[in-house]
């Protein structure tokens, strides 16, 4: 039984704890600690809108940016290292995806010209209405080779700027939100994922 002589201590470690406690009796828990866990929850949403990123064509990326940007000047306690963190993530894979899309972009109008001059240079296509294309009178030397491997190859970096892009999200998404369950902050990249920073360890 907590006597009037010991209520203030009692009342001390139920603050410390984020709880108070009503003139009732009964304990709810503080605005701090609500709000505290309102965030955690924001934080582990824009986890999850990273990690599906992928598989939406970057959209909710956006929108986890934009949460993440809104929320990181808001609040100063560890969270605050998972929001930056989940920005310099986020423009890490917009500058990978953004350079695996402009040289795919490159490679399709390269080759879609390289197929145009085949048929202009092998083929009369001054009406079109007249063309007749038969593939068995193609000249197979005459078709630029080179072209078409410098393109395919563009291709090739093009698939590869893209998985990295995806398995850095995937991955770094992973390693923030199990750091966050454990109520951990974040370093400033996956490598130093689980180093002490400023906001707490």
């Amino acid at each position: 039984m907590i006597t009037d002589h010991h209520r203030p201590e009692a009342s001390g470690i139920l603050t410390h704890l984020g709880i108070q406690s009503t003139l009732g009796g009964r304990i709810s828990a503080s605005p701090k600690a609500t709000s505290e866990a309102d965030e955690r929850n924001l934080a582990f949403l824009v986890y999850g809108l990273l990690f599906v990123s992928p598989f939406s064509l970057g959209l909710t990326a956006l929108i986890a940016a934009v949460i993440a940007y809104m929320r990181k000047s808001q609040i100063k306690n560890y969270i605050t290292s998972h929001y930056a963190y989940q920005i310099r993530n986020f423009w890490v894979v917009f500058v990978l995806w953004s350079m695996a899309t402009f040289i795919a972009l490159i490679c399709t109008v390269f080759l879609t010209y390289t197929i145009i001059q085949i048929f202009m240079t092998q083929y009369d296509v001054t009406d079109w209405r007249t063309l007749d294309i038969n593939l068995n009178d193609l000249d197979t030397s005459k078709i630029p080779v080179v072209s078409i491997i410098t393109a395919a190859s563009g291709f090739i970096v093009s698939a590869f700027f893209t998985l990295i892009a995806t398995l850095w999200i995937l991955t770094t998404s992973t390693v923030g939100f199990l750091r966050l369950i454990k109520h951990k902050c974040i370093g400033k990249d996956i490598f130093q994922a689980y180093a002490d920073c400023k906001t707490g360890n």
